[in-house]
């Protein structure tokens, strides 16, 4: 008996985990109401207006103003998706070229004697620096600063 619930058991938890979830039918959305608005007319409760203004015609204009909305969103949207295909396409690049030659702490600019510019450059220079005369380590007079 205790083999037959547990084989039972079993079962029942393959049957849970492989099978697939049953899909009832798509849930059903009307295009326009199903209802009348005519069938407001016959309601009890009358105010200062007749039913046709109080429920009638408010229902049948909010009615057509969602549609409209409606078409308005939907035109809206195709000409976004339009948009979106146009930027997603590959177009070519309108920078100019990559590469352009360049060296580190080039200063060929500041000082226009030298021959060529960067870190290990040596410069043909035809002058050597002195340090000034009234200075010892030549800075300009200040004696051992």
């Amino acid at each position: 008996m205790k083999t037959k619930v547990v084989a039972y058991a079993a079962v029942v938890s393959v049957a849970v985990l492989v099978g697939s979830p049953a899909i009832a039918q798509p849930k059903y959305t009307p295009s326009r109401p199903t209802f009348s608005p005519w069938l407001n007319l016959y309601q009890r409760n009358t105010g200062v207006l007749d039913n046709y203004h109080t429920y009638v015609r408010p229902q049948m204009e909010l009615e057509r103003t969602l549609r409209q909305q409606d078409l308005t969103l939907s035109r809206q949207s195709a000409a976004l998706r339009q948009v979106q295909s146009q930027l997603r396409t590959e177009r070519p690049a309108q920078a100019g070229p990559t590469g352009v030659h360049s060296t580190f702490m080039n200063y060929l600019h500041y000082y226009p004697g030298a021959s060529t510019g960067g870190v290990n450059a040596r410069s043909k220079q035809s002058w050597t620096p002195r340090p000034s005369r009234g200075s010892y380590y030549g800075y300009g007079g200040f004696g051992g600063f």
